[in-house]
């Protein structure tokens, strides 16, 4: 007779797995025709079904598990009257037994070739004779993660036997790491890693620590003569930012009232005509504040825009158009001809945005060499803590 050995059994209990079958993966091939598809699955799944029933067969188990096993003996004591069990059918001799889920018959571990240090892993037991009859099959309860615990694992989905193994294994785990990676320059000891831990919520947080450094108490870092100055000037370069957004904000109110005024003249203009096409005026609309002294000052604001009284613009442009009136403050000639203030909008603005730019990329870069040398500091702090 041929029983499962005992090196067979612990490679079934590994720490990931268990000795309930899982079914077997259906492997599917791509193929181009559907019909094909369809018929190769459909395969797929009766070779599959074909197997699954092989498992179950008695004659397949007795002929790959056990193909020694004889005939189960119907004796149920000896000549001494003393009750006999097991495949072997000798009485209890103190040794460690197992009953079968299938017939209530106990059995020795040692028959069976089961080491008894899975006893606490049996969660059902049925013997090669009743496997056979298809009564069920042995099942096993999922071992401790710890190489040499053969306990199982709590129930609450955890991989160890108890709070403690669990710790044990991720202590280990660290021991180890921490002696592979001993030789190379910066490893961290398990005190400093524990450290860690403490100041950690939880494993996102951990895994975090790393990405900047941490921060030093009541250190005096900021007034470090270098972050100082770095600092006057990134607030210099705020102040410069500021003012020239607010020029900004001018030019497009500038814009937008232009935009208003030529729609208003556009409109006069077509009141009593004929239903021919409607002339469109479009006067350059350049107004005295942006001229260089004014529009540098940075009291600068939207109320200053002569642009802002239409109506008075209005009636400003009749007389130019009548009188030919030089109007210096604001410029009422046509765009197209307008050669003094050509494109004045475009020019102004694209000298903004450029500038704003220049601004913003000196305040990152002054703001990451502030960066570069607080991470020196602090690495300069700790060294020497160590």
């Amino acid at each position: 007779m041929t029983i499962e050995s005992d090196a067979e059994t612990e490679k079934s209990l590994s720490a990931e797995s268990t000795v309930e079958e899982s079914p077997q993966k259906i492997k599917k091939r791509k193929i181009n025709d559907k019909k094909q598809h369809y018929y190769a699955l459909d395969m797929s799944h009766q070779n599959n079904d074909v197997q699954q029933q092989q498992k179950h067969d008695p004659e397949y188990i007795k002929a790959t598990k056990y193909p020694n096993l004889g005939p189960k003996s119907t004796k149920m004591y000896n000549d001494n009257s003393e009750e006999l069990f097991c495949i072997c059918r000798k009485p209890d001799n103190g040794d460690l037994m197992v009953g079968c889920d299938g017939c209530d018959d106990w059995y020795h571990f040692k028959c069976m070739k089961i080491d008894i240090k899975y006893q606490e892993l049996i969660a059902r037991y049925f013997c090669p004779y009743c496997e056979i009859d298809g009564k069920g099959t042995t099942l096993w309860k999922r071992k401790c993660r710890i190489r040499t615990c053969f306990k199982p694992i709590l129930e609450n989905n955890s991989k160890y036997c108890s709070k403690e193994h669990g710790l044990l294994y991720f202590t280990n785990l660290l021991d180890n790491k921490l002696v592979k990676q001993s030789k190379n320059a910066g490893v961290l000891n398990r005190d400093q890693v524990g450290e860690m831990v403490k100041i950690s919520v939880n494993i996102e947080q951990f895994k975090r620590l790393g990405d900047k450094m941490p921060d030093v108490p009541n250190n005096d870092f900021a007034n470090d003569e270098r972050i100082v100055n770095l600092r006057d000037s990134i607030g210099l370069l705020k102040e410069e930012r500021d003012i020239t957004l607010n020029k900004k904000k001018v030019l497009l109110k500038s814009r937008e009232n232009v935009k208003k005024l030529n729609e208003a003249l556009s409109a006069n203009l077509d009141q009593g005509s004929s239903k021919k096409k409607a002339k469109k005026i479009d006067i350059c609309g350049y107004d005295l504040i942006f001229n260089d002294d004014k529009f540098e000052n940075e009291q600068l604001d939207e109320s200053m825009l002569i642009s802002n009284d239409t109506e008075q613009l209005k009636s400003k442009y009749g007389k130019y158009i009548e009188e030919e009136v030089n109007e210096t403050s604001f410029c009422f000639v046509d765009k197209k001809k307008c050669q003094k203030h050509n494109g004045w909008q475009s020019v102004i603005i694209d000298d903004i945005e450029l500038r704003l730019r220049e601004i913003d990329q000196k305040i990152g870069k002054n703001e990451a060499i502030i960066e570069k040398i607080l991470k020196t500091l602090k690495m300069d702090f700790f060294e020497k803590q160590m």
